[in-house]
């Protein structure tokens, strides 16, 4: 992303890695400056327009992100921005356990491929969707143990007790029938 110095408007590339919350800046005659990630937004302003990518967001990196955003929507509510970026993370850290290493929305075709080999079931009863729920974490769990990796949002143990916890539900669902 391109970012344009407060004082001399010097317009330089800058590379964030929020892993570490630093900022690498370089500069046109091939210098390389590394600066904490909070010392961005006091130095340098990014310029509006330029096409960026943010992988990796977290909620407590201190103005990079943040700034770009309040700079692009300077009429957003109050919290909004911070409330977008939680989200963002959230996503990012959800959608690396369903789908690291594979199609970013596999989980919803692995599922509904499952779920095609049932022609006639009918998802307006209770009792079917909580199944699908259930289904929704063994999927996860599949895929990480298929894929190798670690979670970021919620391991085994977690999706495990989720599923548990729709079974136990489905019982209800189905006591009396």
């Amino acid at each position: 992303m391109k970012y344009r110095h407060k004082a001399t408007g010097e317009v330089v590339d800058v590379e964030i890695d929020y892993s570490v919350r630093e900022v690498v800046v370089a500069h046109r005659d091939g210098y390389h400056e590394v600066l904490p990630d909070d010392a961005l937004g006091r130095e340098y302003e990014p310029i509006i327009g330029e096409p960026t990518r943010h992988d990796g967001l977290d909620v407590g990196v201190s103005g990079t992100v943040r700034h770009y955003l309040e700079h692009q929507f300077p009429d957003a509510a109050p919290g909004f921005i911070d409330l977008s970026i939680e989200e963002m993370n959230l996503h990012n850290r959800k959608n690396h356990d369903y789908a690291h290493g594979g199609d970013p929305l596999g989980n919803f075709n692995r599922v509904a491929a499952i779920f095609a080999m049932y022609p006639g079931l009918d998802l307006a009863k209770p009792e079917v969707v909580c199944l699908v729920y259930a289904m929704k974490q063994v999927d996860a769990i599949l895929w990480q143990e298929s894929q190798g990796h670690e979670a970021k949002a919620e391991g085994w143990r977690g999706r495990a007790q989720d599923v548990g916890n729709y079974i136990g539900k489905l019982f209800v669902l189905l006591k009396g029938k």
